[in-house]
């Protein structure tokens, strides 16, 4: 069985654009609730460095999909 599409949201504390964005971005994930994954990932947080590198992000803010192996489709 496949894994659900997943909905990365990268961001950070200080960007005007993922502060406008964020409200969207929830709306869609709470109505989306159960059929696709979504996570908000501050892009400064060390935590999510791996993250950060593995798909090269240098803008906010920067939305992924992926599949349930982690590839970007």
């Amino acid at each position: 069985m496949r894994g659900r599409l997943k909905v990365l949201d990268f961001y950070t504390t200080w960007c005007k654009p993922c502060k406008r964005f964020e409200p969207i971005f929830e709306a869609v994930a709470s109505k989306m609730r159960g059929q696709v994954d979504f996570r908000r990932l501050d892009a400064e947080d060390d935590s999510n460095k791996a993250l950060v590198d593995k798909y090269d992000i240098h803008s906010y803010p920067t939305v992924i999909y992926t599949d349930d192996t982690g590839g970007v489709i």
